[in-house]
């Protein structure tokens, strides 16, 4: 399982794609490649990490939705 996440870029107005690939010290950083994006075996912790990611938020894109997908 990895978490996805579906963005309005503010700039180019374009829908994009993104996943979650880690923290950095607080911050998160996300990649385009699924291959790269952390995987979950447990559920429960997937959902931790989706509870703080509601919280991050980009000066340059909004989150349109952020999912747990195979």
């Amino acid at each position: 399982m990895i978490i996805q996440f579906h963005l309005l870029d503010k700039r180019s107005n374009t829908f994009t794609k993104v996943y979650f690939e880690g923290w950095n010290d607080r911050a998160p950083f996300f990649t385009n490649d699924p291959k790269k994006a952390k995987q979950y075996w447990q559920k429960k912790q997937a959902e931790e990490d989706m509870e703080l990611l509601k919280w991050a938020q980009s000066p340059i894109a909004i989150t349109l939705s952020i999912k747990l997908v195979q």
